[in-house]
């Protein structure tokens, strides 16, 4: 019986414990009372100008948010929550990260929205759990060098910033999955870009690109790649060795050709060409068997290739916008008249 007793008290406790993880702290107020039960803290006032630093007293907090307030620093103390997974940083004022973030073994997910920050401390590379950086909307200029000592690192999604490059250690990323940096101000990509062989998404649309480099065709995993709203005349040499890219959006940049390079991706299955200025399409894109969406709004053609009667996975192709006359656009749908075309 005492024994049946004893393991029912376990049971509750074990119970108890996982409730206590599962509640969320709004008031700061309330956390204090009872600091080694905080597991997941929300700290939300537009009046808040300072955290304090007993927030060092939180020794089992996994999951912090700091949004909505006039904070513009954080406190040395945050190095202390060495059990922190999740840091979460919204709408605040703050400008930079203390160096003791460096502390903070366990954090595995950076999130910074709608904040005045303009760059990392050298420590940020000694986050070596982190998994996750998501950021956007901010003043941040640049990143540091330590960034590649952040090993595990699967995704980086940093826009609407004011990003104008990145460093050459961004090649040493090599767990790296997505790369999404759309609305900065980058120029151009490090040669070492072609080292993150488990990249499968690289989002770059809206920047000021006007090259990508030769070594981006060794991204032998790299599935879609979006560099719309750039300044792209030319594709290097090297593209077509992507042999497993099916999402293709090179759209409203200054293509007056399509790169021949194109026309060897044969797994290539959406290819978006909006807002360029093409005049013709060249016959190679019968190439492309497995292509099933053609966006082409916005350019300047005429007509299409006969050989566009080869892609029988065809369903749709957008050509409004462009120069076609009647009897071209019914000589299309004669061509593959199971495809949709929107030439409106």
């Amino acid at each position: 019986m005492k024994r049946i007793l004893f393991l029912s008290f376990i049971f509750f406790c074990g119970l108890n414990l996982k409730a206590q993880e599962g509640k969320t702290y709004e008031s700061l107020e309330e956390a204090f009372k009872n600091p080694d039960s905080v597991y997941s803290l929300e700290i939300s006032n537009k009046d808040l100008i300072r955290i304090t630093p007993d927030i060092k007293k939180f020794k089992n907090l996994k999951y912090l948010s700091i949004s909505n307030t006039q904070v513009t620093e954080l406190p040395k103390e945050i190095g202390s929550l060495s059990n922190l997974v999740d840091l979460d940083l919204r709408m605040n004022q703050i400008k930079t990260l203390p160096k003791s973030i460096k502390k903070l073994k366990k954090l595995r997910v950076l999130k910074i929205n709608n904040s005045k920050i303009t760059e990392f401390p050298k420590t940020f590379g000694k986050l070596s759990s982190l998994e996750y950086i998501i950021i956007s909307i901010t003043d941040l200029e640049k990143l540091p060098k330590s960034l590649g000592k952040l090993k595990n690192l699967k995704s980086i999604n940093i826009s609407t910033s004011k990003l104008t490059d990145l460093p050459e250690s961004v090649g040493d990323l090599t767990n790296l999955e997505k790369l999404q940096l759309g609305g900065n101000k980058i120029t151009s990509l490090p040669e070492s870009v072609g080292k993150l062989a488990k990249l499968e998404e690289l989002f770059l649309i809206n920047n000021q690109i006007t090259a990508l480099p030769e070594s981006v065709g060794k991204l032998s995993n790299l599935k879609k790649l979006s560099v719309g709203s750039n300044q792209l005349t030319k594709l290097p040499e090297s593209f077509g060795n992507l042999a497993k890219l099916f999402v293709l959006d090179l759209s409203a940049n200054k293509f007056k050709t399509i790169p021949d390079a194109v026309f060897e991706l044969s797994n290539l299955s959406d290819l978006d060409l909006s807002g360029n200025q093409l005049t013709e399409i060249s016959d190679k894109i019968g190439n492309l068997k497995n292509l099933s969406r053609l966006n082409l709004f916005g350019n300047q053609l005429s007509s299409l290739p006969e050989s566009i009667r080869k892609l029988k996975n065809l369903f749709n192709v957008e050509l409004s916008e462009n120069l076609l006359k009647q009897n071209e656009k019914e000589r299309l749908m004669n061509l593959l008249p199971e495809c949709t075309w929107n030439f409106n």
